[in-house]
């Protein structure tokens, strides 16, 4: 297996990632190789490389650890 040629830049400014999480059971199918960033609320978020944005969920303000807190994150997907 080769390395990828691919690079992009972080989505949020590094200094703002408080945690990352690469969740191989939950970032299945579509989302395999998903990483999620927790940053504090306010925080710019980029893309990380050429895309479309296609779904947007910015209306929950529940959070937590807890795999429970699945169905209530904000996500941008591109």
């Amino acid at each position: 297996m080769s390395k990828t040629q691919n690079t992009y830049s972080l989505p949020v400014p590094s200094e703002a990632i408080t945690e990352t999480v690469r969740d191989n059971q939950s970032h299945q199918g579509s989302y395999e190789g998903s990483i999620d960033f927790t940053v504090p609320i306010g925080t710019p978020v980029l893309a990380a490389y050429d895309g479309t944005v296609s779904r947007v969920r910015d209306d929950s303000d529940k959070y937590g650890k807890d795999r429970s807190f699945g169905s209530e994150v904000n996500y941008v997907t591109i």
